[in-house]
């Protein structure tokens, strides 16, 4: 058993992860504020009530979730942030659980996810593609042959496109439990081609169709993804002709290239792991938002692993990038 241990960890490099551990929180702090500050606009002011700043807001957010901890009990910690000047003011915390359900939140939450993923872009050439289930505090009935009616927590999907490098997560996309994977997939490879060069994309049976194999191949990556049984040659695509091919006759190739599509569920397995699998918020928009915010926390904790084990230094440079003025 102790030589399986010592043959499990033996290309761990123990020393840059002992100072990403030790040094996550206080880095976590500083690149969350740096990316607020290099991506948010202030909001425009208006008539009557004076608004919150929205970085303050998304800033006591994210720790909200860092440290998985209740509004009421966060406040506390926010002073001492406040004070060390990482925040104006300290909001009360029935605001910042308003601001969680606003569905004008979403697209900057997003934008910020994809921004958090920039510094790896050179490091990530490879990605993987899937979905994983959020449960939530809501139920549902379900009816089940063998013991009748079912009530069964609700979820919410997440579907992720991760680099198979750090496992950082470079778009996301978030539907109801229901939707299927398939329609997902091309979204997330256009978000990721944005910023990412592309020259593998790996994904299950799920995401096996034409278009999905186009998509990858117009932003110049290699589809590697498994096909039904069924499948045939008749009235397809070239880039159909030639991945079914490469399946049907080099399988050894073809799964040295797709069984690197396990770092997905290692990166789900990482994020519900430490910010956990469950949702707490009620309506849907709000729960968008959280999961958006769990993800991006992850993300920073990504890269604060890179400074350690990569040297690289985190920039989040302005870009041409859409307006968030009106986001609150």
């Amino acid at each position: 058993m102790q030589s399986k241990i010592k043959e499990f960890t033996k290309d761990r490099d123990w020393t840059s992860y002992n100072k990403a551990q030790t040094k996550e929180g206080r880095l976590f702090v500083e690149i969350l504020r740096n990316l607020l500050d290099e991506t948010v606009s202030e909001p425009i002011k208006k008539k009557g009530r004076p608004m919150h700043n929205q970085k303050d807001v998304i800033f006591c957010l994210a720790m909200k979730l860092y440290f998985g901890m209740p509004s009421r009990t966060l406040t506390s910690q926010l002073w001492f942030l406040k004070d060390m000047g990482y925040i104006k003011k300290v909001p009360h915390h029935s605001s910042v659980t308003d601001y969680m359900r606003r569905k004008s939140l979403t697209p900057t939450l997003n934008y910020l996810l994809m921004m958090s993923a920039m510094p790896l872009k050179y490091l990530e050439t490879r990605f993987a593609v899937d979905s994983t289930g959020f449960s939530t505090n809501s139920y549902e009935r379900w009816f089940d042959s063998r013991v009748g009616y079912n009530d069964r927590h609700k979820f919410v999907k997440c579907h992720a496109m991760c680099g198979i490098f750090t496992n950082v997560i470079t778009s996301l996309e978030i539907t109801t439990g229901e939707c299927h994977d398939s329609p997902e997939f091309d979204k997330l490879v256009s978000r990721t081609a944005e910023n990412f060069k592309i020259d593998e994309v790996l994904g299950d049976k799920a995401y096996s169709s034409r278009h999905n194999l186009e998509t990858v191949h117009h932003y110049g990556g290699v589809p590697y993804i498994p096909f039904r049984s069924n499948c045939g040659m008749k009235r397809k695509s070239g880039v159909w002709k030639t991945s079914l091919e490469l399946f049907r006759k080099n399988r050894s190739k073809f799964y040295k290239h797709y069984h690197k599509r396990s770092n997905v569920e290692a990166s789900f397995s990482a994020l519900k792991r430490k910010f956990g699998a469950k949702l707490y918020f009620k309506n849907f928009e709000s729960q968008v938002n959280e999961l958006y915010l769990k993800c991006l926390v992850y993300n920073i904790c990504i890269l604060v692993k890179a400074i350690f084990s990569f040297d690289i230094e985190i920039d989040f440079s302005p870009r041409d990038a859409p307006d968030y003025k009106q986001a609150f």
